[in-house]
């Protein structure tokens, strides 16, 4: 059986029962940014149409610069957030995959301990060619778990600096 790191299994434990909370959030967010976008369009063609001051340009280069931020802020919550998200999920998902492998691993190797300890009047193991098929699936599933280990590693390392690619 491999070994889980920790930090995985704590990141799986403790993302995982917001995760769908999370994405309701951002999804609820980045909603009322464009409603907030429109809004201020609508007040910016009323002040646009009615508003007759010297300063009429520079009011409506406020909302222009409202709008920038605003879309700004969507913009990161859909491309920076999102794919946080995406990517908690996906190791989420391969930590149980690691999970179910390392299951699997456990229950060959139990077959394996009784497949060994049925001998015959020789003291000969009677169902060795099961157990080398076991040891040799064991081997499969050892790499296979090595292989998404190694990548559920390199998407959290990549997932822990993704908070500094968030901007405003």
């Amino acid at each position: 059986m491999g070994t889980i790191p920790q930090e995985l299994v704590t990141f799986k434990s403790t993302v995982s029962p917001s995760l769908d909370k999370m994405n309701s959030t951002i999804t609820e967010i980045s909603s009322k940014l464009t409603d907030t976008v429109s809004a201020n369009n609508t007040a910016k063609d009323g002040v646009n149409e009615y508003y007759n001051s010297k300063n009429k340009d520079a009011v409506l280069e406020k909302f222009t610069y409202l709008n920038n931020v605003y879309n700004k802020i969507n913009t990161s919550i859909s491309n920076v957030l999102k794919k946080m998200l995406s990517d908690s999920s996906t190791i989420i998902n391969k930590v149980t995959e690691l999970e179910s492998i390392n299951k699997s691993i456990s229950e060959k190797n139990q077959e394996i301990s009784e497949l060994e300890s049925d001998v015959d009047n020789e003291g000969n193991i009677k169902n060795s060619s099961r157990i080398a098929e076991l040891r040799n699936e064991i081997k499969i599933l050892e790499d296979k778990f090595e292989a998404i280990k190694n990548e559920t590693l390199g998407i959290f390392t990549s997932l822990k600096g993704m908070d500094t690619t968030i901007t405003i």
